[in-house]
């Protein structure tokens, strides 16, 4: 199963991720260190990627996941972070890996507000609230994680997401 973490910047999508590993011992890829040279080239003058740069990226994505899941070396489950701020991407990602499920993570406004005050690198808080209106949410009822920082809490969310997905196929967590 490849377990997809994706939301605004700063909701705590790595976070979740390395909490989890830790807690599973399966492994975790941050999508975002492989982002294309001309992302990383509009990242450095301060531009917004493009449709175009989005999709060349996310045919990328999909090809690198499906790399790592033939490499998984047993493992069921990998866990990914990556904003995936668009519907269009986070369905064609579904489409080309088997097993794929998308995890909104949502965080309470203040938390979010702090922890992208807090970072010594990265986007500013107003770049993150304007990014906020480039966000697709999912529609009601898509799997949610509230991040609010404490891991049982997300620990316990996360549990429950793949004890209702395990049913659904005829797995288990203990499985």
């Amino acid at each position: 199963m490849v377990w997809f973490f994706f939301g605004l910047s700063g909701v705590g999508k790595s976070w979740v991720a390395d909490n989890l590993a830790r807690y599973y011992g399966w492994p975790v890829y941050h999508a975002d260190t492989d982002l294309t040279a001309e992302m990383q080239q509009a990242l450095a003058e301060s531009r917004p990627f493009t449709p175009a740069m989005r999709d060349r990226y996310f045919e990328r994505l999909a090809k690198l996941l499906k790399k790592r899941l033939s490499d998984a070396d047993g493992h069921q489950n990998i866990l990914v972070s990556q904003g995936a701020y668009k519907k269009s991407h986070r369905e064609y990602l579904a489409a080309q890996i088997p097993n794929f499920r998308a995890v909104w993570v949502d965080s309470p406004v203040s938390l979010w507000e702090r922890r992208i005050e807090n970072r010594q690198e990265g986007i500013s808080l107003s770049s993150a609230r304007a990014l906020q209106g480039d966000f697709e949410p999912p529609e009601e009822g898509a799997d949610r994680l509230l991040n609010n920082a404490d891991f049982a809490h997300v620990l316990a969310q996360f549990q429950a997401l793949w004890q209702h997905h395990a049913a659904m196929a005829g797995t288990g967590p203990d499985s």
